[in-house]
């Protein structure tokens, strides 16, 4: 469970090398790489899916991610995220954290298979 925002640059595009570039860093096996979501977010804070093990974000868009972790009383902490710098970029993800989208985005969840 990744305990800081580290942004790793991704070689690949096509998913099967998405999935094995993963694997090799991570040496995890047993995953599956959910469809893009593409959409104008509305304001608001979201949650990954529960078996999320990383969130790939492409930054060609006009947007940004960040990534906050919970905290008491309806308070986060800001940790960090992404923008507009045209690279694919994956971040582990921590069940902790919460992220808040901005402009539009595309972005998809690297889960455990069911």
């Amino acid at each position: 469970m990744a305990t800081k925002v580290e942004r790793i640059e991704v070689p690949e595009k096509d998913k099967n090398r998405i999935l094995e570039f993963y694997k090799e860093r991570t040496g995890l096996s047993g995953c599956q790489l959910l469809e893009w979501e593409e959409r104008p977010l509305t304001p608001g804070v979201e949650t990954a899916p529960v078996q999320t093990i990383s969130v790939l974000i492409n930054t060609k868009g006009t947007g940004a991610f960040r990534i906050y972790k919970k905290g008491n009383n309806r308070r986060f902490e800001y940790l960090g995220g992404v923008g507009e710098d045209a690279k694919l970029v994956m971040i582990d993800w921590n069940p902790e954290w919460v992220y808040f989208c901005s402009g539009t985005l595309r972005f998809r969840y690297v889960t455990k298979q069911e």
